[in-house]
């Protein structure tokens, strides 16, 4: 057992199988099958977690409460469902269905592969439910987005005696409306949880949601400590709700705190600079990312483009340098986002001549992209083409039939009245 943590602490999986098949052939026991199936999924070895898995029940070892929880880990993770119910059924067949840990874990599995009907099952058929059984519940309604069932569950839970943590109060909130995120702030305070990182962090996210910026930021100030997320919370909160100098500010003394910024740090700030034109700042957080390791991330790449949208010649050479340099393979958000700079530089030809090179087809995205970039520049060939796509993959969207007749010159009104007509 001590031999595999130590193995797998430095993610040697070749020799944790090596270890694993000399162990088979001496003092193999279940004890052995969950450490080495517990391993493979704290690496992400979901499939062959399952395969070791699966071989433990073939030699005879029946599996125990730490192997079911290991294995419905490793479905949820992969979202494997399929698996996942035969890991359950499995659970039920030897009498493991009841105990709390193996529930919560097929809870989760349950969740996350989205039958929120079969997770629900499994909660109520649970006596024993703990403060985990509470929060995957509520967590599974929080993905369903359904609010109210989520509330509801709170208050079941409250009812008997279980106090809600950091975990319950970040459920609630990704799901709720206004009102109620001002309701879950006074149980922020009302359970001792003010102090709490994470449940202020998710009350910055959630007023920041729902355009009160104001309050964000007094949660925000008023947080005794911060960590990363608290700052993207509030900055990212700042770009979207229409404040980016207040954003681009709070930045600044991130900086001079002992927290490092990540690649969605430097991402938000990029789209910041660019909402303003704040291209010299931009340049510098530009000259921060090549000196660090961050220089090939996919987010970072794409905001890039768009900080240089006035300077078609220097975002050319960044999506260039992504495939020469980096060796990134263009996928559909660079595709859009190289469009978009083009279309907004009004170089429509080569945008299109751009999208006929793509090695995939074009999504909606691209087309809008190059859609509204014709209606700005009133290129009738080239906005029928795109109008054209849009209405093929996305035949129910009203905005796709009025659009085009922005593109066309006056005396063309008979066109704008047969989209109507066709819509």
């Amino acid at each position: 057992m001590f031999s595999f943590q130590c193995i797998f602490k430095f993610e040697m999986v070749k020799e944790a199988y090596e270890v694993f098949e000399e162990a088979k052939s001496r003092t193999c026991n279940q004890i052995t099958f969950n450490a080495m199936i517990a391993g493979l999924v704290n690496l992400g070895k979901y499939v062959e977690a399952l395969m070791v898995f699966g071989e433990m029940k073939e030699v005879g070892y029946e599996p125990t409460e730490l192997t079911f929880v290991s294995a419905m880990s490793a479905c949820s993770s992969a979202r494997m469902m399929e698996l996942g119910q035969q890991v359950h059924a499995d659970a039920i067949k030897i009498g493991l269905e009841g105990f709390t840990l193996v529930s919560n874990a097929t809870i989760n599995m349950y969740t996350n592969c989205g039958n929120l009907v079969s997770a629900w099952l499994v909660f109520e058929l649970l006596e024993e439910k703990d403060l985990i059984s509470w929060n995957s519940i509520i967590e599974c309604y929080s993905q369903e987005h359904s609010c109210r069932l989520g509330i509801k569950t709170y208050l079941q839970m409250q009812m008997v005696g279980i106090k809600p943590d950091e975990f319950t109060i970040g459920s609630l909130l990704s799901c709720s409306e206004l009102g109620v995120t001002e309701m879950i702030q006074g149980l922020v305070a009302k359970n001792g949880l003010i102090l709490n990182i994470q449940a202020c962090n998710a009350l910055v996210c959630a007023f920041s949601k729902h355009g009160k910026i104001e309050r964000a930021y007094q949660v925000f100030a008023e947080m005794s400590s911060r960590n990363l997320i608290s700052w993207n919370s509030i900055i990212s909160g700042c770009l979207f709700n229409g404040l980016p100098e207040l954003g681009l500010e709070l930045f600044s003394k991130l900086q001079i705190c002992d927290i490092q910024p990540n690649f969605y740090t430097l991402s938000i700030i990029l789209s910041t600079c660019a909402s303003i034109s704040a291209l010299k700042i931009g340049k510098q957080v530009h000259g921060y990312i090549l000196r660090s390791q961050f220089n090939s991330e996919t987010t970072l790449e794409n905001a890039l483009i768009t900080i240089h949208a006035g300077l078609v010649k220097e975002g050319r050479q960044i999506f260039s340098s992504m495939v020469k340099d980096h060796k990134i393979e263009p996928g559909m958000d660079h595709f859009s986002c190289i469009t978009d700079l083009l279309g907004r530089a009004g170089h429509l030809d080569e945008a299109e001549s751009l999208i006929s090179t793509m090695p995939f087809r074009p999504d909606s995205t691209i087309w809008w992209a190059l859609l509204s970039a014709c209606i700005s520049y009133a290129n009738v060939r080239l906005g029928k083409v795109a109008a054209g796509y849009l209405q093929e993959s996305e035949p129910d969207n009203s905005a796709i039939y009025k659009s085009p007749c922005s593109c066309w010159p006056m005396g063309r009104s008979s066109y704008c009245e047969r989209t109507d007509v066709e819509q």
